[in-house]
């Protein structure tokens, strides 16, 4: 009768495995395809000059990628753009291949890595940030016009959660940031966190009941 039972539930593992890996290994999340081209990944003709680490493979064209340009000129002096090469990863998240993976447009989501917001921000997102306030941001997303107010980072955002209430990738304005550690975007790295460890979990328990059978 033991028998029988332990029967009965390897059985019962081996039925639920192709579920538990679809919904924890992260494959099946996001969209299919590019939110800007709405076609797949492809290498970019010609090739983009503000998200050029893009190239080899890309979610946008050439014009997308000047908007982006346009808008981290519009954010940043050009004397400190160049300090910022996280703002720019972040701006051209529209352009990454990966971007579908993270990108929940019918919630009007994007899934962004605790991890990769803390680098934006400057520290923890729970405190103030001075990691702006030497060159200043313009809030041209406010004004619509490229006119915004020029804010100081430790004066405007509380912490890190309320600026990303409102910081947001060209051509992402209406999505949320959901600031995750699990499934979310940190330079097109998939992040999956204790998902892969419920799946070894998973895998080691089958092979124990094989080797008892």
């Amino acid at each position: 009768q033991i028998w029988n039972k332990m029967e009965v539930l390897k059985l019962e593992i081996w039925k639920t495995v192709p579920l538990l890996l679809l919904l924890f290994s992260g494959v099946a999340l996001g969209d299919q395809e590019c939110f800007l081209t709405k076609i797949n990944s492809t290498k970019p003709k010609p090739s983009l000059i503000q998200c050029y680490k893009n190239n080899a493979d890309s979610c946008c064209v050439s014009m997308h990628d000047s908007v982006i340009a346009d808008e981290i000129g519009s954010l940043l002096s050009p004397s400190c753009a160049r300090w910022y090469k996280e703002i720019e990863n972040f701006f051209c998240f529209g352009c990454h291949p990966d971007q579908p993976l993270y990108t929940f447009t019918d919630m009007k989501v994007v899934s962004l890595c605790k991890s990769f917001a803390e680098r934006i921000w400057g520290t923890d997102l729970e405190k103030t940030s001075d990691m702006f306030d030497d060159c200043g941001l313009k809030t041209y997303w406010r004004s619509g016009d490229k006119s915004g107010n020029v804010v100081m980072s430790s004066k405007e955002w509380k912490d890190g959660y309320a600026f990303f209430e409102e910081f947001k990738p060209p051509f992402f304005g209406e999505f949320r940031i959901k600031i995750t550690d699990d499934n979310c975007f940190d330079l097109g790295v998939p992040q999956h966190g204790m998902s892969y460890l419920v799946i070894l979990l998973l895998v080691a328990l089958v092979i124990l009941l094989q080797r008892r059978s």
